[in-house]
């Protein structure tokens, strides 16, 4: 989960330069790929893709639901994760959780105040 905070941290640090300048395990199925929309920090939201344009960066920022429980997050670069009964959490680290939901297309994650939404392709 530390590299999971360190790729949120960075866009809360992306999220501060804009300023300047579902429930998880329904019987739905919620597998596929979800890609990041929109982050929010403190009552500041950004569109991760206008962001990017206006950057001039083409970094892929998606999360990858798998059948088995596994889930891959993706900033530029990925990490492995693990989902199950609505909460989210690196492999390496079962105790390091962050909740989701599930609504519709939208999932939306939390954690440390950030909130990641993404939607399903």
């Amino acid at each position: 989960m530390k590299k999971l905070i360190a790729i949120i941290m960075a866009a809360v640090l992306v999220l501060g330069l804009c300023a300047c300048g579902a429930s998880g395990g329904n019987s739905k199925d919620i597998t596929g790929r979800y890609d990041l929309v929109s982050m929010e920090q403190m009552g500041v939201s950004i569109d991760v893709a206008d962001y990017l344009e206006q950057m001039g960066l083409e970094v892929e920022a998606y999360l990858e639901l798998k059948a088995d429980g596994a889930a891959v997050l993706c900033f530029g670069e990925t990490l492995d994760l693990c989902y199950a009964d609505g909460l989210m959490w690196p492999a390496e680290d079962p105790e390091d959780t962050a909740p989701f939901t599930i609504d519709g297309n939208t999932l939306t994650l939390s954690q440390n105040g950030i909130e990641m939404v993404f939607e399903k392709k």
